[in-house]
């Protein structure tokens, strides 16, 4: 696998993505990202970083490693993933707008996020997935009009789905899929006009019990 080294590269922003400066940060603490517009932003190995008010189209924000750190009020769009949390903790995603992109929010390997209050619109594959990624509070979110999934949950365990509301997908609300996944928690979400299911489990190794939808507003299946 790739290590810290393999990350430290100069890319300035005179790189630009469809005329949108790119930003790419190593090994950076203590840091504020905010009101700019751009075509890119990469972060590899950072800690206390505050991301706000940007405007980023086209390529997306990818955090790989990051820690402490609070990304809010940015609108994300027109990318292949609109944020991507890679081996990252402990971090606050509050009250974003993303939306046009095949996936709007992917988290993988990355435990005790907080996702809360942000907005997930019209996404070409899923809204919000998560891979080998646990202990995440997920809440409050409103996402809608995902092409296939609002929610996808692969590998990852002991997440919390609160008080979200998950619409308008062109196959399911949220798919759990694969094998160990237990002990995520659904409680007083609202799903309402999924094409297919609402809650679909699809767990060959463990059904957990825990894994309840409340408040759902057509047919689920556990």
């Amino acid at each position: 696998g790739l290590e810290k080294r393999d990350y430290e590269h100069f890319i300035d922003e005179t790189n630009r993505v469809n005329s949108n400066p790119v930003v790419y940060l190593f090994d950076v603490k203590d840091l504020v990202i905010k009101d700019l517009d751009l075509g890119r932003l990469e972060i590899n190995f950072g800690e206390n970083i505050s991301i706000a008010n940007n405007n980023v189209e086209s390529d997306g924000v990818l955090l790989n490693n990051v820690a402490n750190s609070f990304i809010s009020s940015n609108r994300i769009s027109e990318s292949e993933v609109g944020l991507d949390l890679q081996n990252s903790e402990e971090n606050k995603i509050i009250r974003n707008e993303i939306f046009d992109n095949s996936i709007g929010i992917r988290a993988q390997e990355s435990d005790n996020n907080l996702f809360s209050d942000n907005s997930i619109v019209s996404s070409g594959y899923e809204g919000l997935s998560f891979f080998s990624s646990s202990n995440n509070l997920i809440k409050d979110n409103e996402i809608t009009e995902s092409k296939y999934y609002g929610l996808r949950i692969m590998s990852s365990q002991n997440n919390k789905f609160l008080h979200n509301s998950v619409s308008k997908s062109g196959d399911s609300g949220a798919l759990i899929d694969g094998i160990f996944s237990p002990r995520n928690i659904f409680s007083f979400n609202n799903f309402e006009k999924n094409k297919n299911f609402n809650l679909i489990n699809m767990q060959k190794f463990d059904i957990s019990a825990e894994n309840i939808p409340h408040q759902c507003g057509s047919p689920s299946l556990l």
